[in-house]
């Protein structure tokens, strides 16, 4: 049965109206538990489960749903929360890695942190995080094969600080799975925790200004911004300094990771500083072919991570002599990513890679 068909459940949402929604709607679930049942948006849809004798029935409405949803489920949470029900609001939302297309390491400040200039660009590999909100205290974070150790982490760090932020007084759960390789330069805690940001802002009514939100996001990492920015960037200071970067090539990337994890503070504590200054103006110039991009690819934390871990440099090799235009580390490693032509070319050297080596492979796309 469609949602346009069901009669109203008692508290002025107007199904039909719903139904007609068409436009698109982002990746975003809301749940509500009701005295009846349970009411949910998801990425699958929108559906309503009431008792019918006494099992529930489920009647759906795609995720291709109008951008308006959001503030009609915002009058439907009111109305609820007026007549005394419990409300669980739950998000899910994807937090995508990020390739260092070039990272150059410009001096050290008086606090210590590097003075950086880097190329960043979110790829299709993506962690998925299922935020909640309810009744109560407390932030706590799971993630499935994971220790998390006492709890404390990056991603609820990130709740923390917004809860106090935007002074909510509730309980957050944070259920992670993890998809991008932990510790390998490739942005995941850090987009993990832009995403528990940014989820909770949408979840609460978007109480916190973005400018503001940005400013958290500095507090708790400096790739963290990034992930907020939501498109290619130039990064500059200690990574925080964003701008945002001409179109980039249509090419496709394969991520490799040997399976180990490389302490970020220890590359920049064994970096012996040779150079500095250069290419802070490089947002002025295009980097419209793949052969400006291959000119543009270094990164200068790559002689620390693989003078220690020469795996580096077997990735980069192995990528080279199957197709990759380019290859290069990712961060502070030790993910290597190849540049390919295509889809179907990095494919090819996906399939050979998990027959031949024990490295984990990712065939990734760029985000606008």
């Amino acid at each position: 049965m469609r949602v346009d068909n069901l009669p109203c459940p008692g508290f002025g949402c107007d199904w039909p109206q719903v139904a007609k929604m068409r436009q698109p709607w982002p990746t975003v679930g809301v749940c509500v538990e009701l005295g009846y049942g349970f009411l949910s948006v998801s990425d699958s849809g929108f559906s309503d489960l009431r008792p019918d004798s006494v099992m529930p029935s489920m009647v759906c409405l795609t995720r291709a749903a109008c951008q308006q949803i959001m503030s009609v489920w915002t009058v439907i949470l009111r109305q609820v929360w007026t007549q005394g029900f419990i409300i669980v609001e739950t998000l899910v939302i994807d937090a995508p890695a990020k390739i260092n297309l070039c990272l150059h390491i410009l001096g050290r400040r008086l606090d210590g942190y590097h003075e950086l200039a880097m190329a960043m660009q979110r790829v299709d590999l993506f962690d998925r995080l299922e935020l909640t909100l309810s009744d109560g205290k407390g932030v706590e974070v799971y993630c499935d094969g994971l220790d998390l150790g006492d709890g404390e982490n990056i991603a609820s760090r990130a709740a923390r600080s917004f809860l106090a932020e935007a002074r909510i007084d509730k309980s957050v759960s944070v259920q992670i799975t993890k998809n991008i390789p932990v510790a390998a330069g490739l942005g995941g805690g850090s987009s993990d925790a832009a995403a528990v940001l940014s989820g909770l802002n949408r979840l609460c009514g978007q109480p916190v200004a973005m400018e503001r939100l940005m400013e958290l996001a500095s507090g708790l990492g400096a790739d963290v911004p990034f992930f907020l920015f939501e498109r290619p960037a130039w990064a500059t200071g200690i990574g925080t300094q964003l701008e945002k970067l001409p179109p980039l090539p249509d090419v496709c990337y394969l991520l490799l990771n040997p399976g180990f994890a490389v302490s970020t503070d220890w590359v920049y504590q064994s970096l012996q500083l040779t150079k500095g200054g250069g290419l802070a103006n490089l947002p002025r110039f295009s980097v419209a072919t793949t052969s400006d991009l291959l000119d543009l690819m270094h990164n200068d934390l790559e002689r620390v991570t693989a003078g220690r871990y020469p795996e580096i440099f077997e990735m980069k090799d192995f990528l080279l002599q199957n197709g990759a235009l380019g290859a290069l580390m990712s961060g502070s490693g030790a993910s290597v990513f190849g540049v390919y032509e295509d889809l179907s070319a990095a494919q090819a050297a996906h399939d050979l890679v998990v027959s031949a080596r024990p490295w984990k492979a990712f065939v990734a796309q760029p985000l606008p």
